[in-house]
C-alpha cells in the first residue's frame, strides 16, 4: 500500500512538472516567434547639426534690454527637418500570426492544467492523510 502511494505521488508530481514545463516552453516559443517576425528597424535620418557661431542665442540679453557692447548678430534659426516619407506599416505574415496564436493557446491551456494538477495532488495528499488517521 505504501509503495502505491509513493508511486502515485511521484507520477502526479512528474505530470505536474511536465505541464508547467510545457507552459514555459510554449510561452517561450510564442515570444521568440513574435520577436523574430517583427520587421527590421527603419533607418533614421541623421541628426541635424547646428552652427551657433554666427547667431545670437539670446543669452547675452540682460533684464533691461540687449547687451550693446557686442556687435549685432541675427537670432538663431532652428529649421525643423523635413518630414519622413509616408510608407505603409510592415506587419507580420499570416503564417507567423497563426503560429504565435497556436503557441499562446498551448500556454493558455498549460497553466490551468498545471494548477489543476497541483490542486489534484493536494487533494490526493489530504485524502491519503485523512484515510491513514481514520485507520
Amino acid at each position: 500500500m505504501g509503495s502505491q502511494i509513493i508511486g502515485r505521488v511521484f507520477v502526479t508530481l512528474t505530470l505536474v512538472a511536465c505541464v508547467f514545463y510545457g507552459y514555459q516552453y510554449a510561452m517561450t516559443q510564442g515570444i521568440k516567434t513574435l520577436i523574430a517576425s517583427q520587421p527590421p528597424m527603419p533607418k533614421l535620418a541623421p541628426a541635424p547639426s547646428f552652427n551657433f557661431s554666427d547667431c545670437d542665442l539670446g543669452i547675452s540679453t540682460t533684464l533691461y534690454g540687449p547687451d550693446r557692447s557686442q556687435p549685432y548678430r541675427p537670432p538663431c534659426r532652428f529649421d525643423p527637418p523635413p518630414p519622413p516619407k509616408a510608407e505603409p506599416i510592415v506587419t507580420m505574415s499570416k503564417a507567423d500570426s497563426e503560429k504565435i496564436g497556436f503557441w499562446f493557446f498551448l500556454a493558455a491551456l498549460g497553466l490551468p492544467l498545471g494548477l489543476g494538477g497541483v490542486a489534484a495532488f493536494g487533494y490526493f495528499v489530504l485524502k491519503t492523510a485523512v484515510g491513514k488517521s481514520e485507520e
